[in-house]
């Protein structure tokens, strides 16, 4: 079955912005107007170019970030969620924005957050690998103050990541942690004054550009089935399909 191109993916977006720099795919929301909250387009408009990167090997890593607003994600526009059922189409496959369930993705994927990340924004944070966020930035799950469940995903988030009573806190209050907090709960990897986000991203992209890709993609691979999987047996090398062709390839030992 022949793939869409992210070339062809960006012409058609309108929701979300893409461009790639070098191996790196930046995807922008672009609904200032609504705080960033996605609605079913934007939803959609992000499954797209997800699917595009986890299999072009021209692109190594993404980076998940929002255009200038008062909230980088307020997670779903409520104005078109109450018209929705919940296990409608909205919800793909790969989960909120094609990304929060995602299984096909092993490249790492990086979140910029400069202001707030609310609810199911906060969940797409948790999904990916690496979370850079400015320091005036604030995370919730806020469900519960307007009178809604967290059925996307934020509630497996937090309870997989953080102790159980900061996950009630968060979960059952609905109130909101600074950046700092998050980055004590192990939530993020680094918050930077605000001016500084965008260099601090460039940073990390440096980082895990250095990395041989193979390895990066057995090395995610391997977590994701450790969380999975009682004991470590299942994750050893040889049983892991990307491991030949690690080995067998010219990053190996520095070939």
């Amino acid at each position: 079955m022949t793939r869409d191109s992210i070339e062809e993916v960006t012409h058609c977006l309108q929701c979300i912005r893409a461009r790639v720099k070098v191996r790196a795919l930046y995807l922008t929301i672009n609904r200032p107007a609504a705080r960033n909250a996605l609605n079913r387009a934007a939803r959609h408009e992000l499954h797209r170019p997800f699917g595009c990167f986890a299999h072009d090997e021209r692109l190594r890593i993404a980076v998940g970030t929002a255009s200038r607003s008062d909230s980088s994600c307020a997670g779903s526009d409520l104005r078109g969620k109450v018209t929705l059922a919940i296990g409608a189409d909205s919800y793909l496959p790969g989960g909120f924005a094609g990304l929060t369930y995602r299984l096909d993705i092993d490249k790492p994927v990086i979140a910029a957050v400069d202001v707030h990340a609310l609810g199911e924004g906060l969940e797409i944070v948790l999904a990916c690998d690496l979370g850079v966020v400015g320091d005036h930035a604030e995370l919730s799950i806020p469900e519960p103050l307007v009178a809604l469940a967290a059925l996307s995903g934020e509630v497996q988030g937090p309870a997989r990541k953080i102790p159980h009573k900061q996950t009630v806190g968060l979960l059952r209050t609905g109130a909101r942690i600074d950046a700092r907090t998050a980055l004590g709960f192990v939530l993020l990897n680094e918050v930077v004054p605000a001016t500084c986000l965008l260099t601090a991203v460039e940073r990390w992209v440096l980082q895990v550009m250095r990395c041989a890709p193979l390895a990066l993609e057995a090395t995610k691979q391997v977590a994701r089935r450790s969380l999975a999987e009682p004991a470590p047996q299942g994750t050893v090398t040889r049983e892991n399909p990307v491991a030949e062709s690690i080995l067998a390839s010219r990053d190996a030992y520095g070939r």
